[in-house]
């Protein structure tokens, strides 16, 4: 903390007529022993280090001529609250180890998801298996050679086509797209 005063008004600074040093002391509240700090100047600061976070200190000052040996009395003590103040330095590595953390994961999905590329297009896009008809070749399928396909499939018997027009027994419907009944 940084502790501030002024000179006493008796003596008079300004002018130069007088050099003032000065004694600042303080404590943890309640407590019996008083830390003591020497100024080495003649300022009216003082800058107190080493303190407790979330703790009372008392703090008092007193001053004396330069030329003399004994000090005044102490002016009255103030009370300073000491707060806890969360510190950017603590929260800097956790930060810091979460970003590396999600950058290492997110390289090994990838690294993992090329190395596994076949695996992966199998189980999602499985191929499409050829047609397996005895006989028949899948080459006449993709070129379109119906005739040829057909010529194949009436040679053997279990592919022939039924003929409807030769059965008695079958009867057609016929339907009219023009008769409204």
């Amino acid at each position: 903390i940084l502790v501030r005063w002024a000179p006493p008004p008796s003596a008079d600074v300004q002018m130069g007529w007088m050099s003032l040093e000065y004694q600042v002391q303080y404590r943890v509240r309640n407590t019996s022993q008083w830390e003591k700090l020497d100024t080495q100047h003649s300022g009216t600061q003082q800058s107190i280090y080493g303190l407790l976070t979330d703790e009372e200190y008392e703090v008092r000052v007193r001053c004396k001529m330069s030329s003399f040996k004994n000090f005044g009395e102490f002016s009255s003590s103030i009370i300073v609250h000491v707060a806890q103040i969360p510190s950017k330095e603590s929260t800097f590595p956790k930060m810091l180890v979460l970003i590396f953390g999600v950058i290492g994961v997110v390289i090994l999905l990838v690294l993992l998801i090329f190395s596994q590329q076949q695996r992966l297009m199998v189980i999602f896009l499985p191929p499409i298996p050829a047609p397996k008809i005895k006989g028949i070749d899948p080459e006449l399928l993709k070129n379109g050679k119906l005739d040829q396909l057909n010529s194949l499939l009436s040679s053997q018997d279990m592919y022939k086509p039924d003929f409807y027009h030769e059965d008695p027994w079958v009867e057609f419907i016929q339907l009219d797209l023009d008769d409204p009944a």
